[in-house]
């Protein structure tokens, strides 16, 4: 019959869906997933090396 599970394949699922549920907690964003530098100062080293790209090239036109 195609439809019908063993009882012993059922209970493993249900502690495999059990255990990956328990998992979840460890997906959450920690302090340690931030970035070091606040927005500000990343805005600065890109506008400085982006800027210093752009007088490069024109350099050479």
């Amino acid at each position: 019959m195609p439809g019908t599970t063993n009882p012993v394949i059922r209970a493993k699922n249900k502690a495999y869906l059990s255990n990956t549920n328990s998992r979840t907690h460890s997906l959450k964003k920690t302090k340690e997933d931030k970035i070091p530098v606040s927005q500000v100062t990343l805005g600065i080293i890109l506008f400085v090396v982006i800027g210093s790209a752009i007088f490069e090239i024109l350099k050479y036109i």
